[in-house]
């Protein structure tokens, strides 16, 4: 038995106000028995471009190495954002419990 990864699919989000937000792509895995027969498949999680591309995704086949790294930089940037925005809110919330007692 043999499991097969391939590209997939590319994906590549905006937010609201028109703003690249983020590029993911996806493997499919396919599984097959030792004469090449198709035992069953599925596809992967969608993965941020950067551990895709790192993973063995082609992304040189859609985009060139400047673009790619750029589309790294804002999913870096959108997980570090995430974070921020999560420290914020702990501290805002710890603001407003020590403010009410």
């Amino acid at each position: 038995m043999k499991t097969e990864k391939h590209a997939y699919e590319f994906l590549v989000r905006w937010d609201r106000d028109g703003r690249l937000s983020g590029a993911h792509a996806q493997f499919r895995y396919v599984t097959r028995d030792e004469d090449g027969a198709v035992l069953g498949e599925f596809i992967g999680a969608a993965e941020p471009v950067a551990v895709a591309g790192a993973d063995g995704f082609p992304l040189s086949d859609i985009l060139d190495q400047t673009l790619t790294a750029a589309l790294a930089e804002c999913n870096a940037m959108a997980v570090q954002l995430a974070e921020v925005t999560a420290e914020r809110d702990a501290l805002r919330a710890e603001a407003e419990r020590q403010a009410g007692t």
